[in-house]
């Protein structure tokens, strides 16, 4: 599977298998906000948010200051509830009063919150205590909700919209991360992608069925001596210039496995087929 032509373009980028950002920003969790097994949408696992006070922050960094130009946010979200209207999904701002978010309202309505003002609300919903996936795309000074891959059927043009911020924060609202309940998101979210500077999405499209594309990818299977696929092989991928542990993963039911890769350099794999054998099947592969 070919890579993301616009990993170069992502400030953000969590599988939320754990807290780490693919684009190798240190996340801070508040609150309760943590990694669960109880919902995923492809790999056993989501960040869970309960409302009331939990959220994801990168450090502050000028990434986030989108300006004028193009972006999109996206996610994979499961709301387990809606009630207080405001359920902050991202958001970037300076302070209170300066900011950008993406919200569910209490119709389970995507929002997109300016300076204190919902400006665009989407016409199609989300689902409550299931998957979406939810995109909002800035493409040159219109904005467009998309709700699994289906636009919204109305639009928001603002040229001038501005932002200015380095403050970013998942499941809150910038100004209010460290308050118990305001603007806090209930659920589980999944798969998170800011890209800067393109807005991805021009039309609708197949909503992902796996996790999102990095810089590339690494693709095999594993056999036995006779042919046969090897089902639950343990991979493990590291970097080859120094031997670090990048990805781990199983191989499925046909002995298959694929790996993301936030790097295109040399990368070696090696299978662990359940015996005191370990047994390097690739050396120096690099990402395509």
């Amino acid at each position: 599977m070919a890579a993301d032509p616009l990993w170069g373009n992502v400030v953000l980028a969590m599988h939320m298998n754990s807290l780490v950002d693919e684009k190798g920003k240190i996340i801070t969790a508040g609150g309760n906000a943590a990694i669960s097994a109880a919902q995923s949408k492809f790999d056993g696992y989501s960040c869970f948010f309960d409302g009331t006070g939990d959220y994801l922050s990168p450090p502050n960094h000028s990434d986030f200051t989108f300006g004028t130009g193009e972006f999109c946010i996206e996610a994979h979200v499961y709301p387990t509830s809606v009630a207080s209207g405001a359920c902050t999904i991202f958001g970037v701002g300076v302070n209170s009063a300066t900011f950008i978010s993406v919200k569910l309202d209490a119709n389970r309505k995507l929002v997109l919150r300016y300076n204190g003002s919902d400006v665009y609300t989407s016409s199609n919903a989300v689902a409550l205590n299931a998957w979406s996936h939810i995109a909002l795309a800035r493409v040159v000074n219109v904005f467009t909700f998309y709700v699994d891959g289906t636009a919204s059927t109305n639009t928001y043009t603002n040229a001038g919209l501005n932002v200015t911020g380095t403050i970013a924060a998942i499941g809150a609202e910038p100004a209010y991360k460290d308050a118990t309940t305001t603007s806090k998101f209930t659920g589980y979210i999944d798969e998170l992608k800011v890209t800067k500077g393109a807005g991805r999405y021009t039309t609708n499209f197949t909503a992902p069925t796996s996790q999102f594309l990095e810089a590339g990818q690494i693709s095999g299977s594993v056999l036995n001596a006779a042919g046969a696929a090897i089902a639950g092989a343990a991979i493990r991928v590291y970097l080859d210039s120094d031997g670090s542990l990048l990805r781990t993963a199983v191989t499925d039911g046909s002995g298959n496995f694929t790996v993301n890769c936030n790097t295109t350099n040399y990368h070696d794999v090696v299978c662990d087929f359940g015996t005191s054998e370990n047994k390097q099947i690739w050396s120096r592969m690099t990402p395509g």
